[in-house]
């Protein structure tokens, strides 16, 4: 599983301490790979999200510019699944840390010991809510605005456009920053299949497959289906048919 994790310090060298536990605990953990995002003021980092999902955030509060408890509300808002934790030297801001919904409020420094241990709850959480979406067929859309929950028998597909990703759903049609390939692990369900480079589409809601199109159920919409995965999708498509 990929996780990307940001570090937010204008002081480079605890950004670089959280950097080597972060490698360090990465090294013993092979069933996580790590992608790290560096920021050394509130700014950058806010600049870099609009770019890049972001799983973990790893904050300071005290920064010249944007304080750690404004880019945290900021995070809240863009990314509400994202786990923040905060790291600082200073115990005033403990309440506001609450209010975000902060998952930990460290007090520097931080030893290795406590730091591994922090990351084997914050797995732990991520297992958890794994395991709750699979359990309940839920993909959640995180947008700007809002969180949303959605059923997997709601959404006909995915499209990549640019960096994000356009689902269409019974709800409407959402954007969002993603990949089609952590969706596609993601979703681990075999309703959804690969049709082309930039499509994904819910075999349930398929109604035909017409030349180099698939066609929905219920909405007058068609995606292309590219000759790499024609002949996955039509078998697929087959085996839905026949089990129902």
């Amino acid at each position: 599983m990929k996780l990307h994790i940001a570090i937010c310090d204008d002081c480079p060298n605890h950004l670089n301490i959280i950097v080597k536990y972060l490698e360090d605990f990465n090294r013993n953990n092979r069933d996580y790979d790590i992608y790290l995002i560096k920021a050394c003021s509130g700014e950058e980092l806010l600049e870099k999200i609009k770019k890049e999902s972001i799983d973990i955030v790893f904050l300071d509060i005290e920064m010249e510019g944007l304080n750690g408890i404004q880019v945290g509300n900021e995070l809240r808002v863009k990314l509400p699944k994202a786990v923040i934790v905060f790291i600082t030297g200073f115990k005033d801001y403990a309440l506001e840390a609450f209010e975000i919904q902060a998952f930990q409020y460290m007090i520097k420094p931080i030893t290795p010991q406590k730091f591994h241990a922090l990351m084997k709850k914050i797995l732990t959480r991520f297992k958890e809510r794994l395991a709750y979406e699979e359990k309940n067929n839920i993909f959640f859309i995180r947008t700007k605005q809002q969180t949303l929950k959605i059923r997997y028998d709601e959404i006909y597909y995915f499209e990549r456009q640019g960096k994000k990703i356009l689902v269409e759903t019974d709800k409407g049609s959402f954007q969002f920053l993603d990949t089609l390939q952590k969706i596609i692990i993601g979703l681990k369900s075999k309703s959804f299949i690969r049709c082309h480079h930039g499509f994904i589409a819910n075999v349930d809601k398929i109604f035909a497959i017409e030349n180099d199109f698939i066609l929905f159920r219920e909405i007058n919409q068609k995606i292309p289906v590219s000759r790499r995965y024609k002949e996955e999708v039509l078998d697929a498509l087959s085996k839905n048919l026949f089990e129902d």
